[in-house]
């Protein structure tokens, strides 16, 4: 891993911990506040990118079908909250895919999903891409 995320500690492969929440006054979380609380010039961790350990233990899948068939409305309010995370961290948009347990973030270009991709492979995070739209 480069120098520069060492900080003069041993690194661990292990997975890291979750970052803790932080809510608005009508109870809601603040996606985009939850990272670089601790440096806002510099707010996402890209340790898995530079060779560190991901975020994620184990490969977070797509859910099963059959568990949103028994359950739409939780579904439904799942996938509304990850859309809002995702549009409030990245500032990209996002579209229903027509594949259950999918979310489509529109990149600015295929060059940008590509990167972004790999990032979100390496934190063990199931992820496709269609064109500039992962």
């Amino acid at each position: 891993m480069p120098p520069r995320y060492h900080n003069g500690a041993i690194v661990s492969a292990a997975p890291m911990g979750a970052a803790p929440l932080i809510y608005d006054d009508d109870g809601q979380v603040e996606w985009n506040r939850v990272w670089g609380k601790d440096d806002p010039d510099s707010p996402f961790c890209e340790l898995a990118l530079a060779g560190g350990p991901p975020h994620r233990g184990e490969l977070l899948e797509p859910v099963n079908p059959a568990d949103i068939q028994a359950d739409w409305a939780g579904y439904g309010r799942v996938l509304a909250e990850l859309t809002r995370g995702i549009q409030m961290t990245t500032g990209l948009r996002t579209r229903l895919s027509q594949a259950p347990g999918w979310i489509g973030v529109e990149c600015h270009s295929e060059v940008m999903a590509i990167w972004l991709l790999r990032a979100i492979v390496v934190e063990n995070v199931s992820v496709r891409r269609e064109g500039a739209v992962l």
